[in-house]
């Protein structure tokens, strides 16, 4: 197994946005839709806040580092990525890093770690497809347009879901009931 060092771990966490980015998916590889990521984002949000002032961050640093969280949008610039100093940039302003109690905060909230058992509060639907050209549909959950993944998992809020497969705006396959809380739910389409 290859240990990668921080810096490049968070360089990974923190990409810029892209039709399918690490931050799109879940430790275990499944798919975060949109809801799920705003909790997630709310999350770490959160918990920064805890202990931002604590760290040395001023209010103002706090809040754009937590909106960032919120947003999923926040980068490493400078040396911020390889080490304890730098500058981290949000959409609404960058917030320079001067201590290794700040820098820890920042990675510790952009990571997994502490959100293991956040995950566990969600559903998972699981896609199995048999078609002889499984690369020719659109998956929707829940109104939102969703990327084929290598798992074929996606993580839901709990409650009513409705899944369909579609090619040429045409529904090829659709299911629709309720999901519950850590358990996950297999759909079968046949094309």
């Amino acid at each position: 197994m290859r240990i990668l060092p921080a810096g490049a771990l968070l360089l990974c966490l923190c990409a810029a946005a892209s039709a399918q980015s690490a931050k799109d998916f879940s430790p275990a590889g499944a798919y975060i839709t949109a809801p799920v990521r705003e909790e997630l984002g709310q999350a770490r949000a959160s918990e920064f806040l805890k202990a931002a002032s604590s760290a040395g961050f001023t209010s103002r640093e706090a809040r754009l580092i937590a909106r960032g969280l919120r947003e999923a949008n926040i980068k490493a610039v400078n040396a911020a990525a390889i080490s304890w100093r730098g500058v981290f940039k949000t959409p609404h302003g960058t917030v320079s890093v001067n201590t290794i109690e700040q820098a820890g905060l920042i990675r510790r909230a952009m990571g997994y770690v502490p959100y293991a058992n956040f995950f566990e509060q969600y559903a998972t639907i699981r896609l199995q497809v048999i078609s002889a050209r499984p690369h020719e549909y659109r998956v929707t959950i829940n109104g939102e347009a969703c990327p084929k993944t290598k798992t074929s998992t996606y993580l839901v809020r709990p409650g009513r879901a409705k899944v369909s497969m579609t090619h040429a705006g045409k529904t090829l396959c659709s299911w629709a009931g309720a999901v519950f809380p850590a358990r996950e739910i297999t759909v079968e389409c046949k094309l």
